[in-house]
């Protein structure tokens, strides 16, 4: 009720709704060369979307306009402009480049959910929160689908267009749902896969065309079996010190990954062929590759997209690859970060880092926090928290960290200005899911958390 009361008075009074500027005693400092601010630094807006995400209050529709967020734009030299989002959740204040904007989000009197942009330069739009949920959808019904035993077979799986779970079995004889109102519903693929107990697909079967409400409740044959492709992907020119690649390749059609195939090969010289069997449906192929190297660095991933089928594919790692990267440490107290890179192709860089993590204090009140900066950065500080939130400030002996980090590289992108405006959504989601960044068609990331 505070926040709607809070809101009706912006639109009503508007006076009461201009931002409120203060400035910090203990401003930001930051050594990083990307701060560096000229004398004849140029001024211009910056707006910040805020849509809903974790730390809102209970019943808040994930990524949809969030009115009545506290948004803090703060400057390289520590001036801090606090802007309230508008109903359309937009904050827009006039910076520099270098500078800082602070989204805060409380669901209650306990606990403080923060988002930190850094590197921020006039004309920059971006989003803070998460992507929307997906539409629910109810299930059409049950059709059980058939397949030929298969000798060696350990489990089958079945792939289905509009899916309404993923069904896996010891035996030919599947049944899945599908989603209500799917577009594919009424001219819907099916594949039936069998799988030795490495995963690896020993046959496959598969039906097109199928008006899935007109078979509610029976049962259909998938036809003959089907011996796989064979994908084949030639890594060369592998850094020294990467000791084993995973490779995982999909073959896509309408949003369903009908054929998977995944292995993972050691390293032992500059080239390596990993040749895997696959379903051969779908019009689209995505391949991801994951380099691990040794000490304790971070491994590196890169996904490429291709829109036809694509059993046969050379990347060429050494010229591309972005630089590894160790864990970042984090102290809350100082508020500063730092990581170390390593390696990477001539002159080859991220666009972005992400850190998500935060700390827990001795009232055991939580504050998260989302830090999304510049790829060229080893280290951040963070700017202290505004006054008014000065109670989740850590205090000393509290300790903290970075549990996920990501450097992502956009290949195409001119930069961090470039990317920056789906970061604080899609970045989240790359360390789990091959459709991340859906309008990218390749991208490289370091990751500590597995994808």
């Amino acid at each position: 009720m505070i926040r709607l009361t809070s809101l009706l008075a912006c639109l009503t009074v508007t006076a009461a709704c201009e931002p409120v500027t203060e400035t910090f005693v203990d401003a930001a400092t930051d050594a990083d060369p990307t701060d560096a601010i000229p004398a004849d630094a140029t001024e211009g807006s910056v707006t910040i979307t805020v849509v809903g995400d974790d730390g809102d209050p209970a019943g808040t529709v994930r990524g949809m306009p969030r009115a009545g967020v506290d948004v803090y734009f703060i400057r390289p030299e520590g001036t801090v402009q606090k802007v309230t989002s508008a109903a359309d959740g937009t904050a827009t204040a006039t910076l520099v480049a270098g500078s800082f904007a602070v989204v805060a989000r409380k669901p209650d009197v306990r606990n403080l959910y923060v988002t930190v942009f850094a590197d921020l330069a006039p004309g920059m739009a971006l989003t803070a929160g998460d992507r929307p949920d997906p539409p629910a959808t109810t299930s059409t019904g049950r059709v059980t689908f058939t397949m030929n035993p298969v000798a060696g077979a350990s489990y089958y799986s079945l792939a289905t267009s509009c899916p309404f779970g993923f069904p896996s079995g010891s035996n030919g004889t599947l049944t899945a749902q599908f989603s209500q109102g799917c577009p594919q519903l009424t001219s819907a693929t099916v594949v039936m896969s069998a799988h030795n107990s490495a995963g690896g697909t020993i046959m496959y079967a598969t039906r097109a065309g199928l008006n899935i409400p007109a078979l509610v409740n029976t049962t259909q044959s998938l036809g003959a079996s089907l011996a796989p492709a064979t994908t084949i992907t030639t890594y060369n020119g592998i850094p020294a010190g990467v000791t084993s690649i995973d490779n995982r390749t999909q073959l896509r059609q309408d949003g369903t990954a009908f054929g998977n195939a995944q292995a993972n090969a050691d390293v032992s010289g500059a080239t390596l062929l990993i040749s895997q069997p696959i379903a051969a449906v779908g019009n689209h192929t995505s391949i991801a590759s994951r380099y691990f190297p040794t000490g304790n660095l971070l491994s590196v991933e890169h996904r490429r997209r291709v829109t036809s089928q694509q059993l046969t594919t050379t990347l060429d790692v050494g010229a591309n690859i972005i630089p590894f990267s160790t864990q970042p440490s984090y102290d809350p107290v100082s508020r500063a970060g730092g990581w170390t890179l390593s390696g990477g192709g001539p002159g080859r860089r991220a666009d972005a880092f992400y850190a998500q993590g935060g700390y827990n204090l001795p009232n055991q009140s939580f504050v998260s926090i989302t830090v999304i900066g510049d790829g060229a950065r080893t280290s951040v500080t963070l700017p202290p928290l505004p006054p008014e939130l000065a109670g989740f400030a850590a205090t000393v002996g509290t300790t903290g960290n970075f549990y996920n980090f990501c450097l992502i590289d956009i290949v195409g992108a001119a930069g961090y200005a470039d990317v920056v405006e789906t970061m604080s959504a899609e970045a989240r989601q790359v360390l789990y899911d091959q459709a991340a960044f859906p309008a990218a068609t390749e991208y490289w990331f370091s990751a500590s958390n597995p994808s």
